[in-house]
């Protein structure tokens, strides 16, 4: 398996440094190990906002440089695992995700749903950061993302991001990962 980096056209310098997919690589990559990537500029700071494209969770990383670009993929391993924890997955979870997912690659962003979603979770952050303003001296942005992983998804039933992954992983972990995305569309939230 790859833990597969979709950057938009904008944000694909960003990912310079990591192994691009092959073309017939990326489709069979799980929505689950997928994450869509844009850039966005704070307090005239480069930032990357992701979304996985299954349970649109967020990882925002705060202030990339063109020094930390080299470094990227661990750094934004490392955003996963921290929204991983912020959803309520246990650590032995996260790290058969990381193990699973084996090495990370790059491809160009395909999803428009997870594009759409992250231009519409990047647009409400803008008004998050309000509430909880972006540290820029650190990359994790806890109090950020856990705002956004709270945010209901009309995709997903109107639930949020947090609930979808806990979900999801509850799914994988029981074997049952083949059908997951119409599980999500289907399944009635959790009254």
């Amino acid at each position: 398996m790859t833990l597969l980096l979709n950057p938009t056209k904008k944000s694909a310098q960003f990912f310079r440094y990591i192994e691009l997919a092959e073309k017939d690589e990326a489709p069979k990559v799980n929505k689950f190990f997928s994450w869509t990537a844009n850039n966005l500029a704070v307090a005239g700071k480069k930032c990357l906002f992701l979304v996985n494209d299954l349970t649109y969770a967020s990882v925002f990383i705060a202030n990339v440089t063109a020094e930390d670009r080299k470094n990227l993929a661990e750094i934004v391993h490392y955003g996963i695992d921290m929204t991983f924890d912020l959803c309520g997955i246990k650590r032995s979870e996260i790290d058969e995700y990381f193990a699973t997912a084996g090495e990370t690659k790059v491809y160009k962003a395909h999803d428009n749903a997870a594009i759409s979603v992250n231009n519409r979770l990047n647009w409400l952050g803008s008004w998050v950061s309000d509430k909880y303003p972006i540290d820029l001296s650190d990359y994790y942005q806890p109090m950020y993302i856990k705002q956004l992983l709270d945010y209901p998804v009309g995709t997903l039933k109107y639930r949020n991001p947090a609930e979808a992954t806990r979900l999801v992983f509850d799914e994988w972990l029981a074997g049952r990962i083949d059908d997951i995305e119409s599980l999500l569309k289907s399944k009635k939230k959790k009254q």
